[in-house]
């Protein structure tokens, strides 16, 4: 009776394995298709999903541990949590005032519906001129309760998976260090501009230990990328690679080719022959290379960085790449 009610519930799904055939995810034509095969096919996104759980769980924990922390501050003060938040946050944050209230109004009185009045939207505008002392007072505040209780952290993350790629394009840091970080970067993405910043920390703090190699991956919706990308590798042949590299992405308002080859004139290079090499296509194909390795290995944007052949996509904490950096040390 019971595999009989078993076989009815494999019937409801459209399918089930025996043990024989448990490997066995399709058949056509009687060719079998194994579940092996289908990660095969699948492996850039299974990592995409397996990496974003790993962020999940260690977001979560956080949030978690957060959470467990105001409930016991809360039961000190026979307080409900939502009492608790009221007091140490909404009640401690300074509301806008009238005037700060009706000059946002008629700032942005035409985006609202015809015939809006300031009464219908006093209090969302108080809510949105709120949230950033909002957001800093309940960090503060977290902090504070973080640092006077024991927090000890065993969640350990599921070993990356490593990629093959090549470490090759402009570089920094010792050829023999121990770790070698590739960037996968747009000259005109805002989130790698801020990534700037962060990979100079870690060079700072690994100057032996740490090579650092930059290749292109300029996106389609970015209408000056490509340039960018091109122009970065003229200031190469030059050896102005980095010095051209902090220029722009300092200046990714204008990324236009007249201002590509004024920063190369204010950098103090032969202007002609920068020029020449960007307006001839000259790296065309070696940025569509690097773009193509960046796709291979499953990198659908910017930033992006394999570590030792590890990837990690898109901008996570410092604290990450230290502690993914610090494995790959010799012990």
């Amino acid at each position: 009776m019971r595999n009989y009610l078993i076989g009815l519930a494999c019937v409801a799904v459209l399918g089930c394995s025996t043990g024989a055939t448990k490997n066995v995810v399709a058949k056509l034509d009687g060719e079998s298709i194994q579940i092996k095969e289908l990660d095969a096919f699948l492996k850039n996104e299974l990592r995409e999903l397996r990496d974003e759980e790993t962020r999940m769980r260690r977001q979560g924990l956080e949030q978690l541990i957060n959470e467990r922390l105001v409930t016991k501050a809360a039961k000190k003060e026979s307080l409900t949590n939502e009492a608790y938040l009221k007091k140490y946050i909404e009640d401690t944050v300074p509301k806008p005032d009238a005037a700060t209230i009706d000059s946002f109004f008629k700032q942005h009185q035409a985006e609202l519906p015809k015939g809006a009045k300031i009464e219908d939207y006093r209090e969302q505008i108080t809510s949105f001129l709120s949230r950033d002392a909002y957001v800093a007072k309940a960090r503060e505040m977290y902090q504070s309760l973080r640092s006077k209780a024991k927090i000890e952290v065993l969640l350990q993350d599921p070993p990356r998976e490593r990629v093959k790629l090549e470490a090759v394009g402009p570089s920094e840091g010792p050829e023999a260090a121990a770790v070698t970080m590739v960037i996968f970067s747009d000259f005109e993405c805002p989130f790698c501009g801020r990534a700037v910043g962060l990979v100079k920390k870690l060079r700072a703090a690994y100057p032996d230990r740490l090579r650092v190699v930059f290749r292109q991956f300029p996106l389609e919706s970015h209408k000056h990328a490509e340039d960018a990308a091109m122009a970065s590798l003229c200031a190469n042949e030059q050896k102005m690679f980095w010095d051209y590299h902090d220029l722009m992405f300092s200046n990714q308002g204008d990324l236009s080719r007249e201002k590509l080859v004024g920063h190369a004139t204010g950098l103090g290079m032969d202007t002609e022959k920068f020029s020449t090499c960007l307006t001839s296509g000259k790296y065309r194909e070696q940025v569509q290379k690097d773009r193509k390795a960046g796709m291979d290995i499953g990198i659908s944007g910017t930033p992006a960085f394999v570590i030792n052949g590890m990837l990690m996509q898109g901008m996570e904490p410092y604290e990450s790449f230290v502690k993914l950096i610090d494995s790959e040390l010799p012990k």
